[in-house]
Formats: C-alpha cells, structure tokens, sequence
C-alpha cells in the first residue's frame, strides 16, 4: 500500500512539473511576442521622430536664411537712409512668416526694392 501512495505523490510531481514547464513555454512565447512588438512600436517611433527632426531642421534652415535676406535688406535699406521704423515693421512684419515658402524667402527683397509695408501685406494674404 505504501508502495502505490509513493507511486501516486511522484505522479503528481511529474505532472506539476510537467504543466509549470507548458505555463513557462507559453509565458515565454507571450512574453516573445511582446517584446517584438515593443521593438516593432520604438522602430516606428524612431522613423517618426527621425522624419520630424529632418523636417524641423529643414524649416530651421529656412528661417536661418529669411533671417539674413532681412538682416540684408536691413543694411541695404540703411545706406539708403530709410528710417529704424520702417525697418522695424518690417521685421516684425515678417517675423511672423517663418513659413519656408519662397514668397516668404523672397518677401525681403521686395523691401530691399521700395516696396511698401501695405503691398507687401496685401502680398501675404
């Protein structure tokens, strides 16, 4: 009798052992999967971020050159002896166009060339 109660005890070990090593199959394989979607999720985070970086250092070197077309136009103008005003209008003016279309790269120029703060208002809209 002893001899089967000690059959039945090592039977259940065996089968315990048995369902913890399937449970930790089955958390090892969940736990796979997770971590490549994890890995899956920062790649496209990353491609994201690299693409923003690209397109504000693109706008970034758009504002770059809008500042020295005015910083330009501002020496020209001052050797033409045009008032720290209108100079002034026209930067704040433009100050808020950092928009890295040409109209607006090319907007200074039209200062440079006489153009008056109200055309190139009108220009803007």
């Amino acid at each position: 009798m002893e001899f089967d109660g000690m059959i039945i005890v090592v039977l259940r070990v065996a089968f315990n052992v048995f369902f913890r090593q399937l449970r930790n199959r089955d958390a090892a394989v969940r736990s796979r999967e997770r971590k490549k979607l994890y890995v899956k999720n920062l790649e496209m985070k990353s491609r994201y971020l690299e693409g923003e970086c690209r397109r504000l250092g693109h706008l970034l070197q758009c504002c770059y050159a809008e500042n020295n077309a005015l910083r330009l136009c501002l020496q020209l103008r001052g050797t033409y002896g045009a008032s720290m005003t209108m100079q002034e209008s026209a930067v704040l003016l433009l100050g808020k166009a950092c928009d890295c279309k040409l109209y607006y790269l090319l907007l200074p120029l039209l200062f440079c060339f006489g153009h008056s703060v109200e055309t190139t208002t009108t220009l803007l809209d």
